[in-house]
């Protein structure tokens, strides 16, 4: 069909003499060619190189022109969009040559101003020096527009399959870091918990033999410590790191977080910070902030390469987002971002915007850039962008990355605006930390799973004078506490453990005794309660590894509380 053809019609229509067609019908060639061209479905047009010499219905009713209008003109090319005809000429030049010119598609102009896309093929109807064509065009527009369609519908159901799989890969490996950050929690505790028992036997040795052992215990306490750091950069990438929320006003507060980071940044980058006026607060955990700060601003300064630049920070209120800012939770209501969303319909967001002159991304690096342990700076953790992402997803915000090789990188985060009358709340001074208190004669009940960290945890809380009865699961704990419940001052239990998990032993332990305070501890943060219905009768939560006088200070509290509920007189027989 695409090749150029010769075509005689008459000897064509030849084959059709002495046929009962003709001799029925009593048809000349001419009668029987136009009866054929008429009946087709498609528009065909005879032309020279000057004029159209025919034109059927269809063709016609493409143009939008009667048979004498379409024939009364001379100029061919007036039907034919100025944008195409140099492929109309280039198909031209090439027949005249000889060479093939296969179907196309061009856009004709109609009489009432419309672009119709149509499908042309041209054969030779008839050869020099008078050479005739014949083309056959069918209209393509609506086809073409519905195929238009489809593969926008195709491409944006490619890009919300992308980014729901993207979603569903850092879901998973949240929860594959949170599930590890909980486990190494709970070992750190052990390990804590060892390192408090052994400063506290140290205390009995000869001064020489202590001081020898301490930088050795100073340094087993520093790593420790680094360990605990890690984890909460995994609990917070898992969105499960401990949150103090409030009202948060970024300006200050970016001001005091660039003006530390312009003394080690080198003096070939320039960091500035642009904060408009009247931003709104939002609502979020200052330290935690303050990280996601520090992280986008040390990554831009780290992409300058040892280059001249500059690292721009940009604050903004905007009311609506572009469509590249996307949620970093398929279920944002699902994961407590509801309020924060309501606030952001009827606020807007507060954008925050990092960008740098670097040496940016790739796709490949971009698609990897906030994956944990992923890094492009040689050895190191890469836990930093990994970490600023799951903060990002607890305080639901949004997240652009736009970047191209040797074209810089823009990071922009956006976080639901809290409305102009909320104002920050402001740092409270520093109180004094309180007397160390007394536990002697009391009694508790210690129930964890984890051997390691119940055998630490229970030889430091008998140093300090109390009695101590342990427990490996809840169910154990339940049956304790219904023996000697009434003797019992508090419970310190895990809350994540086999056979009877903390949660559903405190449950039943608060039904038959609801004075008793309950302590619950976790390698998880506190935001596991968050669906317990329970949560408000729990005495206190501490987070694995925690540090003995942490858990002094609680046991102390629980104590007095413990004696107030023994003490209060019984009001119920009056």
């Amino acid at each position: 069909m695409g090749d150029a053809r010769d075509l005689d019609l008459v000897n064509e229509l030849s084959m059709l003499e002495g046929t009962s067609v003709l001799s029925e019908t009593n048809a000349t060639d001419g009668e029987l060619l136009r009866a054929l061209l008429a009946m087709l479905p498609v528009g065909v047009a005879a032309y020279d190189h000057e004029k159209l010499h025919y034109a059927n219905a269809q063709a016609r009713a493409l143009l939008g022109a009667s048979a004498e209008e379409a024939l009364s003109a001379p100029q061919l090319f007036r039907y034919i969009d100025p944008a195409d005809w140099p492929t109309v000429i280039a198909r031209r030049e090439a027949r005249m040559r000889g060479e093939p010119t296969p179907p196309v598609v061009i856009r004709l102009r109609h009489a009432d101003g419309r672009r119709l896309a149509v499908s042309l093929e041209t054969l030779d109807l008839r050869g020099p020096p008078s050479r005739m064509f014949l083309s056959v065009v069918h209209d393509v527009t609506e086809k073409l527009r519905l195929e238009e369609e489809a593969r926008v519908v195709r491409a944006q159901k490619e890009r919300a399959e992308g980014a729901l799989r993207e979603t569903q890969k850092l879901e998973s490996l949240g929860v594959l870091a949170g599930g590890i950050a909980h486990d190494f929690n709970n070992l750190l505790a052990s390990v804590c918990g060892s390192l408090s028992a052994i400063q506290h036997l140290t205390e009995h040795l000869p001064t020489a033999t202590r001081e020898a052992l301490r930088p050795h215990l100073e340094n087993a306490e520093a790593g420790a410590t680094r360990a605990a750091e890690l984890t909460r950069q995994l609990l917070a990438y898992g969105g499960r790191a401990p949150s103090a929320k409030t009202a948060l006003d970024l300006g200050p507060l970016l001001a005091e977080i660039l003006e530390l980071l312009r003394v080690p940044m080198a003096k070939r980058i320039t960091l500035s910070l642009d904060c408009a006026a009247g931003v709104p607060a939002i609502f979020g955990d200052p330290s935690q902030v303050r990280q996601v700060v520090m992280n986008l601003v040390t990554n831009a300064a780290d992409a300058l390469a040892g280059r001249d630049g500059a690292v721009r920070v940009t604050v903004r209120h905007v009311v609506a987002l572009g469509a590249d800012l996307v949620s970093l939770s398929p279920d944002a209501a699902g994961q407590g971002h509801a309020e924060a969303h309501r606030a952001a319909d009827a606020h807007g967001y507060v954008t925050l915007a990092v960008s740098d002159d670097g040496r940016g991304m790739d796709e490949a690096t971009r698609v990897r850039a906030f994956e944990p342990f992923f890094s492009t700076k040689g050895p190191g953790r890469g836990l930093g962008l990994a970490t600023t992402q799951g903060i990002l997803r607890s305080h639901g915000a949004r997240l652009a990355v736009v970047t191209a090789p040797e074209r810089g990188t823009v990071v922009t985060v956006a976080f639901p605006a809290l409305g102009a009358d909320i104002v920050p709340s402001r740092a409270k001074k520093r109180e004094s930390a309180p007397p160390r208190p007394r536990l002697d004669g009391r009694t508790v009940l210690l129930v964890d799973d984890e051997r390691r960290a119940r055998f630490a945890l229970a030889f430091l809380l008998r140093q300090r004078g109390l009695a101590v009865i342990e427990a490996e699961n809840g169910l154990e704990a339940v049956e304790v506490v219904a023996e000697r419940g009434d003797t019992l001052d508090a419970v310190v239990m895990d809350l994540t453990m086999p056979k009877l998990s903390g949660r559903d032993a405190a449950t039943q332990m608060l039904a038959t005794h609801p004075s008793l305070p309950i302590v619950l501890t976790s390698g998880y943060a506190e935001g596991a309660l968050d669906d317990y219905a329970e949560r408000d009768k729990v005495f206190a939560f501490l987070e694995k590894p925690f540090r003995e006088e942490a858990l002094v200070r609680v046991l102390a509290s629980a104590f007095r509380a413990r004696e107030g509920a023994r003490t209060a007189p019984d009001m119920g027989d009056e």
